[in-house]
């Protein structure tokens, strides 16, 4: 009689990119436990139904896990795309829920935690196309745009928003002359061989936790936080944590644009953060470097110091 295989299950959402993250993820968990079985469980969330914008979800409140002046999104909220799952792991109907970090609101609710930031993808921008005077760039994001206009003024941004497939198939249309991407998603979906070129954090700093994976799990569960634990990346997890720490001191991930990218080097961490009104009138940069373990401090520094001179 053969032995039943102990199931699991993870909650992702149902578009192209998150399902491959999460297959990513549920290849690394079976190669580790060949006695288990890991079953995906696709969920609409909130930011898929409505990518325009969630009417439950308005500028002016949070939408997820915070007072009205924290969490916020310009296109609806960060919780958007991990509020669904996050509910659906305090009901019990799966048993983790993989996010990508830079969704993922900075405070948790509901007895949940981040219990492993996996292995990092590279967590740049990039361009694809080209970008030159009075060209269209297809980007909703503000973070985006603001930065793009350091490096080309005059340029005409496009709304545009969507799986990565639906992007590419606008510059494909000539609807752009380009489009901004993340990295990290080209090369999860297998992508990374369309012509690009990498944005570094002196052009263009990334979404806080850009590149990076959040699995998530209910505290009072011990054997699946056990099950998580070897998938845990040190560098990815004092990386996006001192990133995060920047979000949260100013304010959840606001509707203000902002970005962090944080690098370990040996025992030290240096963070590149950035910092603007969303008119993009007063654009503020600043980068910082301290020991691994006080890079929480760092990003809370940076947000001080980034409060003070917006003032």
């Amino acid at each position: 009689m053969t032995e039943r295989l102990l199931e699991h299950r993870i909650g992702t959402r149902a578009s192209p990119l998150a399902t491959a993250q999460a297959q990513w993820l549920r290849a690394k968990l079976a190669a580790r436990y060949p006695e288990h079985a890991f079953r995906l469980c696709p969920i609409q969330t909130a930011g898929d139904l409505h990518p325009q914008g969630h009417p439950q979800y308005p500028p002016q409140s949070s939408g997820y896990g915070g007072p009205p002046e924290a969490g916020l999104l310009r296109q609806g909220g960060k919780g958007v795309f991990v509020k669904e799952l996050d509910e659906a792991l305090g009901r019990g109907e799966i048993d983790l829920a993989v996010h990508s970090a830079k969704d993922v609101p900075a405070e948790l609710t509901g007895g949940l935690q981040i219990v492993c930031f996996p292995q990092r993808e590279d967590p740049h921008d990039v361009v694809l196309g080209e970008i030159f005077p009075g060209c269209r760039v297809g980007t909703s994001s503000l973070r985006r745009q603001i930065q793009l206009r350091r490096i080309c003024p005059r340029i005409e941004e496009v709304p545009l928003r969507g799986n990565v497939g639906t992007r590419l198939g606008k510059l494909a249309a000539a609807e752009c002359h380009a489009v901004v991407l993340a990295l990290a998603g080209l090369r999860r979906l297998g992508k990374a061989d369309i012509p690009f070129r990498i944005l570094d954090e002196e052009e263009m700093v990334p979404a806080p936790g850009q590149g990076a994976l959040a699995v998530v799990a209910r505290r009072d569960r011990p054997e699946i936080l056990d099950l998580l634990a070897p998938l845990e990346d040190l560098v990815c997890r004092v990386e996006v944590e001192a990133e995060r720490s920047f979000m949260k001191a100013m304010g959840g991930g606001c509707r203000m644009p902002l970005g962090a990218l944080a690098r370990c080097e040996g025992n030290w961490v240096r963070l590149r953060v950035f910092w603007s009104d969303p008119d993009g009138k007063n654009p503020l940069f600043l980068a910082g470097k301290d020991k691994v373990q006080s890079a929480v401090r760092l990003g809370e520094q940076l947000a001080e110091r980034i409060l003070e001179m917006a003032r």
